[in-house]
């Protein structure tokens, strides 16, 4: 007999909050200590570049918005919607409104396997087939992207599937080398 699969719905598994609300223009400052994550600061492969990260020196209410370590940013906002795992190196830092802020609350989801996740083809035809059209670029309301359907395997799955993907993005970025590489070799 084949075991059943768990789906929960995404809020079943973790807290969603949105990103700071900053209100108009942000203000960076090179004093701030407090750096803002925006879609900019992403490479194309949805790798986040740490030294390009402004920072502002205050903001009310930061502590609600604050990154703490294992949470998942999401892109709501645009063309390019995609997860990323926040890493030790970028706790304390607060993301700009169009981020969605997942936080697991329960021990059965490893947050890098819900990155994964939501980063997979099925995830993200259901997220936009259900988008909603702005007034310039495609969102995926809050309430859409909580009612996320979400196969949750065992953690050793789990942690397997993540191990797989990290070497394959590092295979990946080696390719690219590789070929940055042989091209500059051949251009000499």
């Amino acid at each position: 007999m084949k075991k059943r699969e768990n789906i929960q719905k995404l809020r079943d598994l973790a807290e969603i909050r949105i990103g700071y609300p900053f209100r108009g223009r942000i203000h960076f400052d090179q004093a701030g200590a407090i750096p803002v994550i925006q879609l900019r600061n992403f490479d194309e492969d949805y790798e986040l570049g740490t030294s390009s990260l402004l920072c502002v020196k205050q903001l009310s209410d930061a502590e609600h918005h604050t990154l703490r370590a294992g949470d998942v940013l999401y892109a709501s906002k645009g063309e390019r919607n995609f997860a990323f795992t926040v890493s030790r190196e970028i706790e304390g830092a607060v993301p700009a409104s169009y981020f969605f802020v997942i936080h697991p609350r329960t021990p059965v989801v490893l947050s890098e396997y819900l990155a994964w996740y939501i980063n997979q083809l099925a995830a993200r035809t259901f997220l936009r087939s259900q988008a909603k059209r702005g007034t310039y670029m495609p969102v995926i309301p809050k309430s859409v992207f909580e009612t996320l359907p979400v196969p949750v395997p065992p953690l050793a799955t789990q942690r397997a599937i993540v191990e797989l993907d990290g070497l394959c993005r590092r295979e990946k970025a080696l390719s690219k080398k590789l070929e940055e590489r042989k091209s500059k070799l051949i251009a000499s």
